[in-house]
């Protein structure tokens, strides 16, 4: 938890200024295809996880109903966390425009 928490702080401390770097350089064409480019890179990382995980067959019954709780009791969490994100990376994003054209 505390990894993914400094994780997401330092991707919001370096990525505006990566981003406004970017934008000086290349202008906003650029700046799309760095963001295309991130996606691109996240793909293949994810296409590079396995698929089939393989099951021990000693595995009880007991033990995946604790997974599928354990996976229930997260969802929630998870979904709202998602839902604060993006709520924060949308005014996040805009910040720089609004301090940019300030008098």
């Amino acid at each position: 938890m505390g990894v993914f928490g400094l994780a997401q702080a330092s991707a919001l401390m370096v990525g505006p200024g990566i981003g406004l770097a970017i934008s000086a350089f290349f202008g906003y064409p650029g700046l799309f295809l760095a963001a295309a480019g991130t996606v691109v890179a996240s793909l293949v990382c994810v296409a590079a996880v396995p698929k089939n995980l393989r099951t021990d067959p000693q595995v009880s019954q007991a033990h995946l109903s604790q997974r599928q709780s354990t996976w229930s009791a997260t969802a929630i969490p998870s979904v709202a966390q998602f839902a604060v994100s993006v709520a924060y990376g949308t005014i996040v994003s805009f910040v720089t425009v609004v301090a940019r054209d300030a008098p």
